[in-house]
Parts: C-alpha cells; structure tokens; sequence
C-alpha cells in the first residue's frame, strides 16, 4: 500500500514522464459590456490585399474585431481567413458576390449565404458564422423571412470607401460611444493606415474593442442605420 506521501511522489513522476498532462488554461472570459464601455469596429469586403496588414496591426495592439467577408473573396485567400479565427477575431458572412440581396431570388439567396458559409468553414477548419451583414446593408421584408440571421447593421460609418482622408477617418471614429458598431471596409487604405490610431483613441477614452457579438449579448448596442 502506497502512503500519501508515496502517492504524491508517485504522482510528480508520472508527470514529469510525460504521463500525466497538466490541467489546461481556462479560457479567457469574454468582455461583459454591460459594464464596460464597450465598441466594434467591423471591417467589411475582405480578404483582400490589406487583411494581412490589418491583422499585423491587430496583433500588435491585442485588439479584436469582426470581419464581414465575401465568399468569392474566401475562396481566394482561405489562409487569412484561418488566421482571423485563430486569432480570436469573428468572421461574420457579406453574401458571396457582393450583390443586394432584395435583388435577388429566394434560391439565389440562400446560395449566397451558404456557399459563404462553407467556405469560411472550409477555410477555418470548422469555423461556423453566427452572423451576417446584408452586402450595402440593404434588406427588405422578402430578404427577412428567407434569411434565418438578424442582419448585422451599424451605427457609425464614417464613409470610408468614398476615398476620406485616414486623419478624418480615425477622428470620426475615435470619438465612437459605447454600444456603436463601427463600419469600415478592409480594401480602404486610408482606414488601413487611421487603424492604429483609431485603437489608441477608442483606448485613451476607456472604450474596450469587442467583436459584435460580444456587444450584442450585452444588450448596450445603439440603435443600427437604417
């Protein structure tokens, strides 16, 4: 009969045999925004030839956002969209071509989201979208009853894609309140380059950086655009 003290010497050199693997971390909690001052930044339209910069940025700066990606763009760069998720960012579904969904049919709908679904899927090893933003964020009553997501709006866009200069960008979106979801679009390099001080301004006011859903759950999320 092994004693307790011969248990626990017994047991340390299984361990350091390598038989006995030691307990895992537990994961890290999720923000709680209902008490923090919480914003997401969205980045819509990639991957593309600036995701692997935005993520460099990302990386640096421990901040975490959520994509909207097109599916024919996925298709194209399957290796950013792995790295999005496992760097901790979402990846939420923007249709695979890029077309208003109230212009299309009801097959042609749902084609859109589920070949954009199994390409993240595929391309993550095993990802599966939570959400979606409607490409333009164009919706109607018809696109409601076939699409089984809430869309995804926002309630800050400080209009990147009409060619801003990076400095208005960042301070429009640097003065974000708590509860907005922020609307920007990867393939911008103006919104590529206000990233970093984007971070460092949300940051400066206590704004913690969170992905969409994480803000959802809250239930602080401002009212969306129409």
């Amino acid at each position: 009969m092994i004693g307790k003290s011969g248990s626990w010497i017994l047991l340390g050199a299984l361990f350091l045999q390598g038989c006995v693997e030691p307990a895992p971390s537990p994961a890290p909690l999720a923000p709680d925004c209902s008490t923090l001052r919480c914003v997401a930044l969205t980045l819509d339209g990639g991957p593309d030839g600036n995701t692997a910069k935005i993520l460099d940025i990302l990386a640096q700066n421990r901040a975490k956002v959520t994509f909207f990606v097109i599916g024919s763009q996925v298709s194209k760069a399957p290796e950013l969209v792995k790295r999005m998720v496992d760097e901790g960012h979402e990846v939420g579904n923007h249709g695979w071509s890029h077309v208003p969904f109230p212009s299309l049919t009801e097959l042609q709908i749902r084609a859109e989201l589920a070949n954009t679904n199994q390409a993240i899927f595929d391309a993550s090893g095993g990802y599966e979208v939570q959400i979606f933003r409607p490409p333009y964020g164009s919706y109607s009553p018809r696109v409601a009853a076939i699409v089984s997501y809430n869309p995804v709006l926002w309630n800050l866009d400080p209009n990147d894609w009409e060619g801003g200069r990076s400095a208005e960008i960042s301070r429009q979106v640097g003065m974000a309140q708590p509860g907005t979801i922020v609307l920007m679009h990867s393939f911008v390099a103006a919104s590529v380059r206000a990233l970093p001080d984007i971070i460092q301004q949300l940051r400066a006011r206590g704004i913690t950086l969170v992905t969409v859903s994480e803000l959802l759950r809250s239930g602080r999320s401002r009212p969306a655009l129409p």
